[in-house]
């Protein structure tokens, strides 16, 4: 699973992405557009849920309670590459807490994550982005090959 997000994300950015570095410029036009379209009904509560989302997240003391969160939101359209990529670099800050057991029970949530963040990839994401998820998956790659 690690591998596949890993060949996944590089064959996806490399395919997608011709560009590594984006200008400023484009970069923010590219914010203003998801910003804008992503929560057309109510953008401050949406804005609300996805950083609350994230902190989420980010705050989990275990792989196992990462895992769980994603589970939770993986399917709500909030979820995005943001969060993704959060929970990815989450579980490999929490690699030590990553093993086997945990790998086994989440196989399917993992394999849905690795669809997800394949599918998310696209010419606007920020190069930020895929170089925290490619430094990520490299760690848990020796974790867990």
């Amino acid at each position: 699973t690690i591998q596949s997000i890993f060949h996944h994300v590089g064959i996806a950015y490399a395919h997608g992405g011709t560009h590594i570095a984006y200008s400023r410029q484009h970069r923010k036009g590219c914010q203003r557009r998801r910003a804008t379209n992503q929560f057309a009904n109510d953008p401050g509560q949406g804005d609300d849920l996805a950083k609350r989302l994230t902190t989420i997240i980010k705050t989990q003391s275990s792989a196992a309670g990462v895992l769980e969160e994603v589970e939770l939101m993986i399917k709500n359209p909030i979820f995005n590459i943001i969060h993704a990529s959060v929970a990815i670099h989450s579980l490999a800050t929490l690699q030590d807490t990553f093993d086997s057991s945990v790998h086994d029970s989440h196989a399917v949530l993992l394999d849905d994550l690795v669809n997800s963040v394949q599918g998310m990839i696209d010419d606007e994401t920020e190069y930020q982005i895929v170089s925290s998820l490619v430094l990520s998956i490299a760690k848990l790659w020796y974790k867990i090959p």
